[in-house]
């Protein structure tokens, strides 16, 4: 028996014997890994449809003749050129900001939740491959194909820039330079990636919720689109709007702030190229390096798991062991008769389980639709997607419509009308986003617990459990107005505080 153990144990390599990133087999089996994922990328949807999106938008801002507003515009004044660096910046901070990070989230945070699903990690253990290979490997193999589809739209903003045809093109174009495309693709858009997908990937490996995926790129829509990259009121210190330049991983706002803001002149915007400060400089290497972290924490979180060392695996096992003896019958039992009770409740309505009279009832459509709203509000309240979107509400419509100075620094009152048409829009953005996320992640919970055969074989009817968990997710709804109502009351205190005026 020894024999034969010590034999298997020298299949399996143990963990500390594995190769480790900095030889050069453990590089190459890396990037065989990334190599494959590479190949099969474009067969998935998902690079494709963005790409081809992106494409889009740049030729809408082609058509639109978008550009950076600077100088005179009026006829025969000068023109800001379509095909100058800060032009091309504008618009990459604009689209890779607002697409880019989903488009990483999703290449880089799913596929390590799909392999854990289908215990495909588990195989690592049969294989020279260590876990820090494994994660780094599928790293690369989305950084890569995420990469490729930069290029392609920097290539689709040069053309179509430097060749469609456009109104008075002597004006409104200058010479050609492909730096003035690469540099702000650089800039705006590896930063964003990198910083995303490894955040991103360890967001899904470590809670095993897709929905978590979405969480960084979320953020950074709503405070970027929503708060960061257009509030900038005249009271805010200066060493707090150089903070939100540094933190704003999209970099649109130190674009606004630094270069924007202040018009510099047309000849100024066409021939001036983009210069990097060092400390915005230092924040572009400081999100590389997290996306960088954020992976190799991943890689520790799988090897763990695989090799089963984690406290509380090690609890459970000893557990397991010490009980065994004395607790696999009752379990057995326990398990006939929770097996065997709904099924025999699908066929007999009231089943006689003693001489006492005791009786067993399917439930009742009501009764069967209250107790999933139950277990469903409470896994909603439970996740960390509200306690995430709520303050941001309150935050959004506070900021946006506390004090509202216009013409000669006048204020303006907000009254609960302006203040429930302001919110509106974001009100609806957030219910879109969260009813979309945790509709899908309530109907695919038992699947992703291995519960879905013990609650297709209750005797609760389909469409209690589906009713159930749609009107669990309308308490998303009403989570979403009470923070509303707080956020507009929050900003009527104030305003009262600041001008005296305490509106109705």
């Amino acid at each position: 028996m020894n024999a034969s153990v010590q034999h298997k144990q020298t299949l399996l390599p143990a963990a500390d014997t594995h190769p480790t990133m900095s030889g050069a087999g453990g590089l190459s089996r890396a990037l065989s890994i990334a190599w494959v994922d590479t190949r099969t990328a474009w067969r998935r949807p998902i690079y494709i449809i963005f790409t081809v999106l992106l494409g889009l938008l740049v030729f809408g801002f082609v058509v639109g003749n978008v550009r950076v507003q600077a100088g005179d515009v009026t006829a025969g004044g000068k023109q800001a050129w379509m095909n100058s660096m800060f032009n091309a910046a504008f618009i990459d901070a604009a689209l890779l900001g607002l697409l880019r990070p989903f488009f990483a989230a999703i290449s880089a945070g799913m596929p390590l939740i799909a392999d854990a699903a289908r215990r495909v990690d588990r195989m690592l253990l049969a294989t020279p491959l260590s876990a820090r290979m494994y994660v780094f490997g599928r790293w690369l193999g989305t950084l890569i194909p995420v990469t490729v589809s930069l290029c392609i739209f920097v290539a689709l903003q040069t053309a179509l820039f430097q060749l469609w045809p456009i109104d008075d093109p002597e004006r409104s174009r200058g010479p050609f330079a492909l730096w003035n495309f690469i540099w702000p693709a650089i800039v705006f858009g590896a930063p964003l990636l990198l910083s995303v997908s490894g955040s991103s990937m360890l967001l899904g490996i470590w809670t095993r919720q897709a929905i978590l995926v979405f969480l960084l790129p979320i953020a950074i829509l709503l405070l970027g689109a929503l708060f960061l990259w257009g509030w900038s009121p005249e009271w805010l210190p200066n060493w707090a709007n150089v903070l939100l330049m540094q933190l704003d991983p999209a970099g649109n706002r130190w674009l606004t702030e630094t270069w924007l803001k202040a018009d510099r002149g047309v000849d100024y915007y066409n021939t001036t190229p983009m210069g990097v400060d060092p400390l915005f400089a230092m924040s572009r290497v400081g999100w590389c390096v997290f996306g960088a972290v954020c992976a190799w924490i991943s890689a520790g979180i799988i090897a763990k798991r695989i090799r089963g060392v984690t406290p509380a695996s090690a609890m459970r096992a000893a557990a397991a062991t010490v009980g065994a003896n004395g607790v696999q019958s009752q379990i057995a039992s326990q398990t006939n008769r929770n097996v065997a009770a709904p099924l025999a409740a699908k066929s007999l309505p009231v089943i006689q389980l003693n001489k006492m009279g005791m009786t067993m009832h399917a439930p009742s459509l009501i009764a069967g639709t209250l107790a999933v709203l139950r277990y469903e509000v409470r896994a909603l309240l439970r996740s960390p997607g509200i306690w995430l979107f709520t303050p941001l509400i309150i935050l959004q419509i506070v900021g946006s419509n506390a004090v509202n100075e216009v013409w000669l620094g006048t204020v303006r009152l907000a009254t609960s009308g302006t203040l429930a048409a302001g919110s509106f829009n974001t009100v609806t953005l957030l219910l879109v986003f969260l009813t979309l996320f945790y509709t899908v992640e309530s109907l695919t919970r038992e699947e992703r617990y291995n519960a879905a055969a013990i609650v297709r074989a209750s005797s609760v009817p389909t469409i209690a459990l589906l009713a159930g968990k749609i009107f669990a997710n309308t308490v998303i709804a009403a989570i979403i107005a009470a923070a509303s109502f707080i956020g507009c009351v929050i900003v009527i205190v104030v305003q009262w505080m600041y001008t005296g005026i305490m509106v109705p």
